[in-house]
């Protein structure tokens, strides 16, 4: 009763359930991949192409222990790997909350044409600075997303569905980094638009001097 509550009912039980039952389908693949060159190689025997089908058949299943320990490592490996992302994508949604705050303040003032040139260039500044730091971290995660795709794919076959979500998760990347470099040019043009407002004003306080 306890252990299927802790393994059914804690984060941490179920955790550590998924990477064992991600152990398990690893030593599965491998043995499907085994016996799907089994299959082919009855299928060389019947084209009567029997050296070649003899060769694959001796093949299909040398080293399979090994590789059986290997790829469920690799597995249960990726599958704290997705975890952890999981936690620090939860983590950073908070995160990401706080400092759109605090950058929707930053720019506030920045627009707010009561305040002083300086005051509106460094608040503008200071949002630049909050919106990198967030799309740093984006990207952090979006790599690690797309990396654990491509190492569970180099892993077993891959079917038409796993190459089209790296194709995504590739994609969305390129279009974060875009946004990103958008972003920053527009905001660099808004303080170089500022900092000649305050060369301006300088410049016509000291003819008044």
């Amino acid at each position: 009763g306890s252990l299927v509550t802790y393994f059914t009912n804690t984060k941490r039980g179920a955790d550590q359930l998924d990477r064992a039952f991600a152990g398990i389908g690893a030593t599965v693949d491998v043995l499907i991949d085994r016996f799907s060159r089994v299959g082919e190689a009855m299928s060389f025997f019947l084209s009567g192409e029997f050296r070649k089908g003899a060769d694959l058949l001796k093949g299909s299943f040398s080293g399979i222990v090994d590789e059986i320990k290997n790829e469920s490592a690799a597995m249960v490996e990726l599958k704290q790997r997705q975890q952890d992302l999981r936690d620090a994508d939860m983590e950073f949604m908070v995160q990401k909350g706080a400092t759109r705050k605090e950058i929707e303040k930053a720019r506030l003032v920045a627009e707010d044409e009561t305040k002083s040139a300086t005051e509106r260039r460094e608040n503008l500044k200071k949002a630049l600075e909050l919106e990198q730091q967030t799309t740093r971290r984006e990207l952090e995660l979006a790599r690690e997303r797309m990396n654990i795709q491509k190492e569970e794919m180099a892993l077993s076959e891959n079917s038409a569905e796993d190459e089209q979500e790296l194709a995504r998760l590739k994609a969305e990347i390129i279009e974060r980094e875009t946004a990103s470099i958008k972003m920053r040019r527009r905001v660099v043009t808004e303080v170089n638009a500022l900092d000649r407002e305050i060369a301006a004003e300088e410049e016509a306080r000291a003819k008044e001097e």
